[in-house]
């Protein structure tokens, strides 16, 4: 019966320092939470059976019982998880991490610039990341990591990604061109974190000033961070021979910066 069966059944396993035991009796059984590693444990277990008039119980058969042990791992959050800033500013994120199994967590700051108190606890902990853009930064764009663990093999990523807006920068250029006449020369445009750009030109009277085309222009490393812009000038017939300045300005419009050259 059932009954003969739960009130008899044993098993024990022990692997390392690591020993589990089950014992049933009636319907329930139970066995440790912790600290059981990540895995499938077997069970061997023999049943008995109780003779009412010997009053004893005897061997009745045996099997094997498999306990399979699993490991949810960490989940982390980051708070905002983008930010776009000037050079100058100071970026603060929280950091969340939270772990399904109620696990005692470390959650570190794994790469990219700034501070990060690391910090340890149980279920689910939370520290903030802070970092002061400098002035001149190069890249328009960093990614920070942080990274969760549970102390079982399991671990949680997210990162922050930092949006770095920077100014334009516009190189000046010549272009000579007979009276009443039109010519064409190019302006280069140092940008980063914008492929498009707006310009307002401040010509002399008798001199008109359009952008009619753009080419982007990889660097060293292949990437488009130069810009460059094909002009057309156009000059009255009535304009007297001699050197013309054209003040312009280029406008970013990922941050609105403008310069006057």
């Amino acid at each position: 019966s059932w009954d003969s069966f739960a009130q008899g059944m044993r098993g024990e396993r022990s692997d390392g320092e690591y020993s589990l035991q089950f014992a049933c009796r009636h319907v329930g059984c139970s066995w440790p939470r912790h600290p059981i590693p990540v895995g499938s444990y077997e069970f061997p277990f023999m049943v008995f059976e109780y003779n009412p008039l010997t009053r004893q119980y005897g061997f009745a058969d045996q099997g094997v019982w498999t306990l399979t042990v699993t490991n949810k791992p960490p989940e982390v959050t980051v708070s905002p998880s983008k930010v776009k800033v000037r050079p100058g500013d100071v970026v603060t994120a929280t950091v969340t991490a939270t772990d399904p199994d109620k696990d005692t967590i470390t959650l570190t700051k794994i790469s990219g610039p700034g501070s990060f108190p690391t910090v340890t606890g149980e279920e689910s902990v939370s520290s903030t990341y802070t970092w002061t853009v400098p002035k001149y930064w190069s890249s328009p764009w960093t990614l920070v990591g942080f990274r969760a663990d549970d102390g079982w093999g399991g671990s949680g990523l997210a990162y922050l990604l930092i949006h770095i807006v920077q100014p334009p920068r516009a190189y000046g250029a010549h272009a000579w061109v007979n009276r009443g006449g039109t010519a064409t020369t190019s302006l280069y445009i140092d940008d980063p974190d914008s492929f498009s750009h707006t310009f307002a030109f401040s010509p002399p009277e008798g001199i008109t000033v359009r952008v009619v085309g753009k080419e982007d222009v990889p660097d060293y490393y292949g990437d488009y961070y130069g810009h460059l812009y094909q002009v057309e000038v156009s000059v009255d017939p009535r304009l007297c021979p001699g050197t013309y300045p054209v003040p312009f300005t280029v406008t970013d419009p990922d941050c609105d910066l403008r310069g006057v050259h």
